[in-house]
């Protein structure tokens, strides 16, 4: 969505995506429920992140599925009843550098066992 007053709603509405309003675009992933459309559609969505970091952009992203605004965004967008929001980001060029407060691979990453 790039429609600012669509994005105000939208920020509104997310508990924790209130910077959608000052972002320039905001990207919706919707899905038709599959066995497996969480996944799929979650790694759709990863895709798209790095391919937007791989051209300079910012993103961040927000939880759409079983949340308690899900189907209020979906109203706002006019998705048909069938789909579920299952994530959604910001995305635009970046104010600043973010921190980065991650845990050392070594922390996180186990071999044949923890």
């Amino acid at each position: 969505m790039t429609d600012q007053t669509i994005r105000e709603e939208i920020a509104a509405a997310a508990t924790y995506g209130k910077f959608i309003a000052d972002a320039p675009v905001c990207v919706l992933a919707f899905a038709r429920q599959t066995r497996r459309h969480t996944e799929d559609t979650c790694a759709a969505v990863e895709n798209m992140l790095i391919a937007a970091y791989a051209h300079g952009l910012g993103s961040c992203w927000i939880a759409g599925e079983n949340t308690p605004y899900e189907r209020e965004i979906a109203r706002i967008c006019k998705a048909p009843d069938e789909l579920r929001l299952v994530a959604m980001f910001s995305l635009g060029y970046a104010n600043e550098k973010p921190r980065s407060n991650k845990r050392d691979l070594e922390e996180v990453l186990h071999w044949e066992g923890f």
